[in-house]
């Protein structure tokens, strides 16, 4: 499970209801069992930043106890791949 223990969002621009949006997320370890995604929102034609973000999750068993990130998200987070 990943519950999410941390968020935030920042407003930095304007967006209209037609407008064409980019949205780029970054995820990365936050100690041994949690992991941070962040997210930045721009303007498709301008790139100009309309909202930028965060989510941090703790890994946990479904009774709430915290696990390490697995080693194959670690390998990801590394740029490894896995061929299934």
């Amino acid at each position: 499970m990943a519950p999410i223990v941390d968020a935030g969002l920042k407003f930095r621009g304007r967006a209209g209801y037609d407008d064409l949006l980019n949205m780029v997320t970054v995820c990365d370890r936050e100690g041994r069992a949690r992991l941070k995604f962040e997210t930045v929102i721009t303007l498709a034609d301008s790139g100009q930043l309309v909202a930028e973000g965060f989510t941090i999750h703790a890994l946990t068993t479904p009774e709430g106890k915290p696990v390490r990130i697995p080693d194959w998200i670690n390998d990801l987070l590394n740029g490894e791949t896995h061929e299934q």
